[in-house]
């Protein structure tokens, strides 16, 4: 299946009365996920949720994320201390 494909089928699936999620949140996930085609579902999941609550800048220490995505920022790990 392809990301757009994939998308589209989680937009379906959220039409089910059974389902309870954002729909803001999903799709903004299913439209970065069609965007980032280096990304996972989940990392742009995570940077949509984080913008929807307002928690950024996101921090990660996945670089494909950062390199990919505004509102990302790495976090180092120096000795016992996590620098931003």
């Amino acid at each position: 299946m392809s990301r757009t494909d994939i998308a589209y089928a989680i937009l379906e699936v959220l039409d089910l009365d059974s389902i309870t999620a954002s729909r803001d949140v999903v799709t903004q996930t299913c439209a970065t996920y069609r965007a980032h085609p280096k990304l996972s579902f989940v990392d742009c999941y995570l940077a949509s949720q984080a913008a929807q609550v307002s928690a950024t800048p996101l921090f990660t220490f996945d670089h494909v994320l950062i390199n990919q995505l505004l509102g990302v920022q790495f976090v180092a790990v120096v000795g016992n201390k996590l620098n931003t």
